[in-house]
């Protein structure tokens, strides 16, 4: 497997985390992005031609979009901690590791997409 298959296959497991963590408490917009991107990356696998590589950009698009805003959050709480009390107390090593992946991730996804998986070429 190629370093974009491992960080798509890291992406959507993160993702799916969070999509889990987030539904227990009520809420369910990470389940939606992570449905939508598993429909998108779904039919672009079974699609003929150049839809693979158009659904991985997709998927690395919004990683790099999450990542972001993520990196974005982080900054204005290093700026005024006051503004969220609760995002403060959440920014822990995993929650800048897991930015970081998210940034790199969706660079090298939307640069570099993977080779379709082999399974689907039939």
């Amino acid at each position: 497997m190629s370093g974009g298959g491992i960080l798509l296959l890291l992406t959507l497991a993160l993702w799916a985390w969070r999509a889990v963590d987030y539904a227990l408490i009520g809420s369910l917009a990470p389940l939606g992005i992570l449905a939508f991107g598993a429909v998108t990356l779904g039919l672009g696998a079974l699609a003929k031609g150049r839809w693979w590589r158009s659904a991985v950009r997709i998927w690395g698009t919004m990683m790099l979009l999450a990542g972001l805003a993520r990196a974005g959050l982080s900054i204005a709480l290093a700026f005024d901690p006051s503004v969220s009390i609760h995002a403060s107390e959440a920014q822990t090593a995993f929650y800048h590791a897991a930015t970081a992946l998210h940034l790199v991730a969706g660079i090298w996804l939307i640069v570099r997409p993977p080779e379709r998986p082999a399974i689907t070429r039939i």
